[in-house]
């Protein structure tokens, strides 16, 4: 089955997501889930996670564009592990550090293209993006291949794993 059409119905999945996983009434997350699939119209768990999933990597995009670390903090596990195009791995400390010192500034991200892979207990995303923006002082405009692995924690789906890599510039 598919999920509703048009934005709306998007941001009510994320919205009674939210409340459902903020919901501190004693009840199992799968089944809050279970019943926030079946309150949007869901007949298919997988497709209501993947298109949460799509509205939080699109609240990622959102945050990493404008620098908010409020919600960057919100949206990465605090184990994260990430490969970025240098080879180094950095921690969510890492990442937020690089925002907050201005270390990395992004004019645009566009999403060219994007997979997403629901598993047992978590997600899978590749997205390739077209990126305008600078690290280190250095122009990193081109395009990009990020993988993410998204889990469940804390009764909030973050990215706990992922990688960057550099594919060509833009045009």
């Amino acid at each position: 089955m598919s999920a509703p059409t048009g934005g709306a119905e998007h941001m009510k999945i994320f919205r009674i997501s939210k409340y459902q996983y903020s919901s501190t009434d004693g009840y199992e997350i799968e089944s809050l889930l279970k019943q926030v699939y079946v309150d949007a119209g869901f007949t298919d768990q997988s497709v209501a996670v993947e298109e949460l999933i799509k509205n939080l990597e699109e609240k990622l995009r959102h945050a990493m564009i404008a620098g908010n670390v409020e919600d960057l903090k919100e949206l990465i596990h605090d184990e994260l592990q990430f490969s970025i195009p240098t080879g180094d791995i950095v921690s969510k400390e890492d990442d937020i550090e690089g925002y907050i010192k201005s270390l990395k500034k992004f004019e645009s991200i566009k999403f060219n293209s994007q997979l997403i892979k629901v598993l047992d207990g978590s997600v899978l995303t590749i997205t390739n993006a077209t990126v305008k923006g600078n690290y280190l002082d250095s122009d990193i405009t081109g395009n990009y291949s990020y993988f993410r692995l998204w889990v469940l924690s804390d009764e909030s789906w973050k990215v706990i794993a992922g990688q960057v890599s550099f594919l060509s510039k833009a045009n």
